[in-house]
């Protein structure tokens, strides 16, 4: 028995216009007529029946995602009442799983990245549930393809002593690295001994709870009060108060940078962050110039990412732009600035524009 646990509250502001409070990336479709989160789901159903699969977001997200994910079961949906990261979120996961089926195997993923080979991934996950069975945490890592200067490495070492007949061979884990400058990742690609940090982590849920109490005490003793609220009428009262009082802190700061004994498994799914509007442009079909997305014409124009949510959107001449239509805003952008986007949301809610946001 194991979980898939679904993180799927951020606010995903660098895909506004498109992108709003009530509906983030996570619940934006850009490939397919289903959305980021529900591919997600989608990919993890082969492994998890929906029973074990949770998702946790936001409590203003919260129909939202019941209304994308209607097989899930309305006690599988966890709601956080504040933002705090995803230390705080896994945690959460971690101490319901606990309660639920003491010491199972969880797999942790984001909502919002694309994943293009499903088989090869769940191949790998299951893989990786395997290890932590002993009570070790596993990360994914995935092979690079570029000298990225957008993503986390991971360094590995030599082979696991686990099993060694499987292609996913897990390696051990030597370091987390911060986001590089172009030179240091050019030396990470050339070494072959560095993959990008894909933000998955497998581990039973009591391990991930014992690195807590281990490493951030204060949310440990926070989510010790979500524990000891389950199946009373104070439980909501609880998480209200372990989410007001726990720190903000990322899950690879707070615990994985600093655990002990972890593996990581390489892996070639097709896998993308869809960090920015920018990332879209790799999925454009090969005999495509463009990626658009809804109503929109070009001529004569190349590289460039249009994306319409109700509007006619044409392009006539450019190249390299990222232009997004809805029914009450308009970006349009250098497709080399789009990671500007985020800053753009910041000014105009600075401005007075929150509606728009």
């Amino acid at each position: 028995m194991s979980y898939a646990v679904i993180m799927a509250g951020g606010s995903g502001t660098r895909f506004w216009p498109a992108s709003r409070r009530q509906r983030p990336k996570q619940l934006l479709s850009f490939l397919t007529d289903r959305n980021l989160l529900q591919e997600t789901v989608d990919r993890v159903l082969p492994l998890f029946p929906v029973e074990r699969i949770l998702i946790v977001t936001s409590v203003d997200l919260g129909p939202a995602v019941r209304e994308a994910c209607p097989t899930i079961p309305v006690e599988n949906i966890l709601l956080e009442p504040a933002q705090r990261n995803t230390a705080p979120c896994i945690g959460y996961a971690a101490t319901v799983v606990q309660q639920r089926h003491p010491s199972t195997p969880m797999v942790v993923l984001p909502a919002d990245h694309y994943i293009s080979d499903g088989d090869h991934f769940r191949d790998v996950i299951a893989d990786a549930l395997e290890h932590v069975v002993g009570g070790r945490m596993v990360t994914l890592g995935i092979t690079p393809t570029s000298p990225s200067t957008a993503y986390g490495y991971i360094k590995f070492g030599d082979f696991s002593t686990g099993r060694t007949d499987l292609e996913h061979r897990a390696r051990e884990l030597l370091e987390f690295v911060e986001k590089p400058d172009l030179a240091r990742a050019l030396q990470f690609l050339q070494s072959g001994r560095y993959l990008w940090n894909a933000g998955i982590f497998v581990f039973r849920s009591d391990v991930m709870l014992e690195e807590i109490d281990r490493q951030l005490p204060v949310l440990s003793r926070c989510l010790g009060g979500i524990r000891d609220a389950m199946g009373t009428n104070g439980y909501s009262d609880a998480v209200a108060a372990a989410f007001s009082e726990s720190p903000s802190i990322s899950i690879d700061y707070g615990v994985m940078e600093h655990a002990q004994d972890m593996l990581v498994i390489p892996a070639a799914f097709g896998w993308s962050d869809v960090g920015s509007w920018d990332a879209l442009l790799d999925f454009a079909p090969q005999s495509a110039e463009n990626f658009v997305h809804g109503s929109t014409y070009t001529l004569e124009s190349a590289r460039n990412v249009l994306y319409s949510d109700g509007p006619l959107v044409t392009a006539v001449g450019v190249e390299n732009l990222v232009v997004v239509a809805t029914a009450d805003a308009v970006l349009v952008c250098s497709r080399d600035r789009a990671q500007l986007v985020k800053q753009l949301v910041l000014a105009l809610e600075e401005r007075g524009l929150s509606h728009l946001l």
